[in-house]
This record gives structure tokens, sequence and C-alpha cells, in this order.
């Protein structure tokens, strides 16, 4: 590829006079290679390509986690020389395309296995992607984790507080033992007191209500288990004389 040659260090390249030598050729190895004789001020050269064909090697995560209902896409990138034919097998059985598994060989030695709408106890499990040329076959796995739905066990009810009173407001949920509460009246976050406005997570405690405590409390549940979900919920406190409604849109 143009650089000169000389006797390196790497003990598997030699160079004897007109003989060049490459022991354990690597797909870095792969090139043109030019041979070049000088003589009483005449230079003659010839080139040869040296083509290296591998063994695939695969780049494929380890495990990807996908809540319940939702499309995972399983991605597997194989390089070799010549390229590999792909393919995708669970429980040692070749992975077919029907309306549960859609696989997208595009090329580039990229394939993409799509299992849709996950279920917790028929796809959780072990996935393998296969590279297979005239060198031989190389495979690896990936662990599909299918995480339960978030489920909302409990809203903002309708109440009415008495002039100083109090109430709790609750979004406790099922299934999401990382879950954590985010609360905002009238769409700004909460700025409790632990006096007449406490934050217990799932439900705050508001005490000694007066008007001002009027508004719109929201409260918004993230599942925190890498999967980005989330669930609003709010409830209305509206000012009636002496005595407040909690009431759910």
């Amino acid at each position: 590829e143009g650089t000169l040659l000389t006797q390196p260090d790497d003990f598997r390249v030699t160079i004897n006079n007109n003989l060049l030598q490459v022991r354990a050729l690597t797909s870095a190895d792969m090139g043109t290679y030019t041979c070049q004789a000088d003589e009483n001020g005449l230079s003659n050269s010839d080139t040869i390509y040296v083509k290296v064909k591998t063994r695939p090697a695969i780049t494929l995560a380890e495990v990807i986690r996908i809540g319940e209902g939702d499309d995972a896409m399983l991605t597997c990138k194989v390089t070799a020389n010549p390229e590999a034919t792909i393919s995708w097998r669970r429980s040692g059985q070749i992975v077919q395309e029907t309306s549960k598994y859609s696989i997208d060989n595009s090329g580039n030695g990229v394939s993409v296995l799509t299992v849709s709408a996950v279920d917790q106890g028929q796809d959780t499990g072990d996935y393998s992607c296969y590279g297979t040329n005239e060198i031989g076959e190389t495979h690896a796995e990936i662990e599909l984790v299918v995480v339960a739905a978030c489920e909302v066990m409990e809203t903002p009810q309708d109440e009415t507080i008495a002039y100083q009173g109090s109430v709790t407001v609750s979004c406790t949920v099922n299934n999401c033992p990382t879950a954590s509460w985010t609360w905002r009246k009238d769409g700004r976050l909460i700025a409790f007191d632990n006096y007449r406005t406490i934050n217990k997570g799932d439900s705050i405690e508001l005490k000694s209500m007066v008007p001002s405590d009027g508004g719109v409390y929201q409260c918004t549940i993230d599942s925190n288990n890498n999967l980005n979900k989330q669930s609003n919920h709010s409830a209305t406190i509206k000012d009636r004389g002496t005595s407040y409604d909690l009431q759910v849109p």
C-alpha cells in the first residue's frame, strides 16, 4: 500500500532478497504488495494483491432489557472475508420469519432480529447469532430480559377537605421495585417543607390547607428500569368557601 517494507521485529515477516514471507496471516495483512528491482539505473516492478480469508467475528450485546409489550430489536454485526451468511437461533432451532419474528439482513454484515410485542413468559431467554462462511462458523448469544410492565394500583380520588384540614394524595404501583415519583403543583415541582407538605415517595401529605393550596397536583411515576417508562396522574383541589374539593379530572 505504498509503505516500504524492511526487516521488521515482527517474527511473522521475513524478507530474504526476492522472497517475502508472512506467517499467520490476519486481516491487517490484506492489501497490495509491490516487488521492485533496481540494477544499473534500470528499474522494474510487479504487484500482487493478497486477499486474506477470515473466520466470522461477531459483535453482539450480552443483554437487552425491554418492557413487556414493546418490540425488541437484537442487532448482530458480523465481520468476515468472504462475507458471512447470518442466521439466528433460539433453543438450538433456526428462527424463521413469522408474525412474532422479523429479520432484516440489510447488508454490511448487519442483521437485526425483531421480536414483536414481547411477552415475559414466552420471549425471555437467550438468542444466538451465527455467522458462517467457507472458513468456518462463529456464534454469540444475547439475553433478552423482558421487564414486567408497571401496574398503577392507586391514583388520586375525589375528596372534600375542611379548611385547615389535611389530605393524602397517592400514586402507588406494583411490579416496579425501582420506581421513583416526581410531584408537581400547577406544573411546577413542589418544594416540600416536611411540615405542611410532606413527600412520602408514592404519596404526599398536605396539612393545614389554605386557599393558596388550591390547584392541580400531578405525580409522574418513572419505572427507572432503563426503559424510560412514565405514567402521569393528577388531582385538582378547588376552593369551595371553607372547604376544598379534591377531584380527579
